[in-house]
């Protein structure tokens, strides 16, 4: 499930082209923090929500 794609983290090149199309599809609700970003799918209700962490 795509879902299922989207946990762990997202880094490098494609951490962009995630980002973009997760809020452009509003699955998500940013939550930025230093070094992390935390996302909760909030269409779906989940609690836990996605970490991505962007690596320059």
């Amino acid at each position: 499930s795509p879902l299922r794609e989207l946990h762990g983290y997202v880094t490098g090149r494609y951490f962009k082209k995630y980002l973009k199309s997760l809020i452009s599809n509003q699955f998500i609700i940013k939550h930025p923090t230093r070094h992390k970003m935390t996302y909760n799918l909030s269409r779906y209700g989940l609690e836990s929500g996605i970490k991505l962490r962007k690596e320059c």
